[in-house]
């Protein structure tokens, strides 16, 4: 999955498929009848003028209770350049974390991905100033934004016969010009995160006769050289030497030789002989 980021108007966009954050800010301390819940009160985390007209007979309806995770997918919405627009709830608005960020927007990825949409946008919150309640800061929403749709895209189905590609292509993430900066840094960091878990999973995934303690030795080789990582992968001679009998033990039980991978990592201007105390 490629990502991008612009700082359009969100109504402007030209994607496949646009989705928007709302979030129920109906406080549970009044409800309409003892005993009963309060009639949903749904706020769209934008401040796009077109967008809210777009949506607001379809949510006045109630149909949609914006209820975590809950969707709603609207087609041809008048105004937008978006063929579609994907309305995704993240429940009471004063109980909403970063990580629900994070999951709504797998969720995002997941319901998209078998609808053959390969070209989608994700528009960042921002919430007005008069909502009356506190929006979370755009950098960490964003990072967590980043991180679901990468863990959401990542197929485990490398091995099937009928196996058919359903990977996002591209993912743009819309957010305000003044969070730009920000908004740079959170995707660097988010994507960092996610490929470096969709990494490891993808090694899980294999089964052993193909991840061989060499191929993994490989492919962690390789990962390093590619990250700025120094590797040095051992094997039976060096175990020997390094006096590891347990390991050999274990190893002794496999027709394939064992492999000691050893990853470092030495940050720019790293004292010589180690960190500094005081």
């Amino acid at each position: 999955m490629k990502i991008v980021q612009s700082h359009e108007k969100i109504s402007m966009l030209a994607t496949e498929l646009l989705a928007v954050f709302a979030v129920d800010t109906a406080s549970s301390k009044a409800p309409a009848k003892p005993g009963e819940e309060p009639k949903p009160q749904i706020s769209l985390l934008t401040t796009d003028k077109a967008v809210l007209a777009a949506t607001t007979t379809v949510l006045e309806g109630g149909e949609f209770k914006g209820g975590m995770n809950e969707v709603l997918l609207l087609h041809a919405p008048d105004g937008l350049a978006a063929k579609r627009l994907l309305i995704i709830g993240l429940g009471k608005a004063a109980k909403v974390a970063v990580h629900d960020y994070r999951k709504a927007a797998g969720t995002v990825v997941r319901f998209t991905k078998p609808r053959g949409i390969r070209d989608m946008a994700i528009a960042a919150p921002a919430v007005d100033k008069r909502a009356g309640w506190v929006a979370l800061p755009p950098g960490p929403c964003i990072q967590a934004i980043t991180e679901g749709a990468l863990l959401a895209d990542f197929d485990s189905d490398t091995y099937r016969s009928d196996r058919k590609d359903q990977s996002i292509q591209s993912l743009t993430i819309v957010s305000a010009k003044a969070d730009r900066a920000a908004a740079d840094t959170a995707v660097l960091e988010g994507t960092i995160l996610a490929e470096a878990q969709n990494f490891a999973r993808s090694l899980v995934n294999e089964p052993g006769n193909v991840l061989t303690p060499t191929v993994l030795g490989e492919r962690a080789a390789a990962m390093a050289a590619e990250v700025g990582l120094k590797s040095e992968v051992y094997s039976t001679e060096k175990l020997q030497e390094l006096k590891m009998g347990a390991f050999l033990a274990v190893a002794q039980g496999s027709e394939q030789p064992p492999a000691l991978i050893v990853l470092t990592y030495t940050p720019e201007n790293a004292p010589a002989n180690g960190p500094v105390l005081g």
